[in-house]
């Protein structure tokens, strides 16, 4: 299985939803979020500060994680037949349902709440 990887493009749109979603976490020699990586270069975190403290999260953690309780902090619950299911439940499978790339997808959800 081929690792996700993020686009320039995709980055610029999750430290949009970031800064935006998450203003108490802007870094306070830079203000804003910014991306690190592993020692090898291969997998990529999202850094920020909190409580004056760098924090590292792997940008896929994050996004279907964080964002998602942001985006759904409700995260209402649908009955479908007998099966209950909720909001984040169905975005998650959308997401890897259709195969989109989860900050594309949640990048389009943020812009309509926006």
């Amino acid at each position: 299985m081929k690792p996700i990887g993020l686009s320039d493009l995709q980055r610029d749109h999750l430290l949009e939803m970031c800064n935006k979603l998450f203003p108490e976490y802007k870094r306070e020699h830079f203000n804003s979020w910014e991306f690190g990586e592993d020692d090898y270069g291969m997998i990529e975190f999202l850094m920020y500060e909190k409580n004056k403290e760098l924090k590292a999260i792997h940008w896929f953690e994050f996004v279907t994680t964080y964002i998602l309780d942001k985006l759904y902090p409700d995260n209402n619950k649908q009955t479908s037949g007998s099966i209950d299911i909720t909001d984040k439940e169905i975005v998650l499978s959308c997401i890897f349902i259709d195969k989109a790339h989860p900050v594309d997808y949640l990048y389009e959800q943020f812009l309509k709440i926006k």
